[in-house]
């Protein structure tokens, strides 16, 4: 089977071949103008165009594995996705920049006196979280990801002390495990554990 090309892909040199037919010149490299597989002839180097890959885009709804925390920026691997026969393919990770956790409460209502406040997430996830988010922008390297919306945030995380799958409190709006006894507060997203409907929200945003 012939590998698959993506948009943007490096696919030879100015130097050996000349852009075609699906491709084009970018400081000395030929690269993908679409997605497709190589086609070459003689001194020219092209992409033949597949018509049910598209390219992940801003207004994108997607899903991810949270990789790496760097202060204030996270980021994050996504995944392929499928509407129908056309697949969705990400061309490169996700971030999510300066995150603003929500930190509503609804358990303070009827707190006693002596009770200490809930503390605020320090950060909206941690790395492993499987999260949603929305393509709000993109560059060369990333695609920026907002998680402020109530759809988007934290779907599923796991224990970090026994791997076990973090159960959530909508009206406490805490994470817990059962078995050790850890609550986390995160940006939880309101589709957490339902796959259905995690489905259903990602095919709304696919135009």
């Amino acid at each position: 089977m012939e590998q698959l090309i993506f948009p943007g892909e490096a696919i030879s040199t100015e130097e050996e071949f000349m852009p075609t037919d699906g491709a084009f010149s970018e400081d000395g490299s030929v690269r993908a103008a679409l997605a497709g597989t190589m086609q070459r002839s003689d001194s020219k180097i092209g992409i033949n165009g597949i018509k049910n890959v598209r390219q992940y885009r801003t207004g994108m709804a997607v899903l991810g594995l949270a990789t790496d925390d760097l202060r204030s920026v996270i980021f994050v691997r996504l995944d392929t996705l499928k509407n129908g026969s056309t697949s969705f393919v990400p061309l490169k990770d996700g971030k999510v920049v300066s995150p603003k956790p929500d930190t509503r409460r609804t358990h303070g209502r009827g707190r006693g006196r002596d009770e200490a406040p809930q503390p605020k997430p320090s950060k909206p996830m941690r790395v492993g979280d499987i999260i949603t988010a929305l393509i709000i922008a993109e560059d060369r390297d990333t695609y920026t990801l907002s998680i402020n919306m109530p759809d988007f945030g934290v779907v599923y995380s796991e224990c970090r002390e026994c791997g076990q799958p973090m159960e959530y409190d909508p009206q406490t709006k805490v994470l817990a495990c059962k078995a050790c006894e850890i609550q986390e507060l995160k940006k939880v997203s309101t589709l957490y554990g339902n796959a259905d409907r995690i489905q259903e929200l990602l095919k709304r945003y696919i135009k």
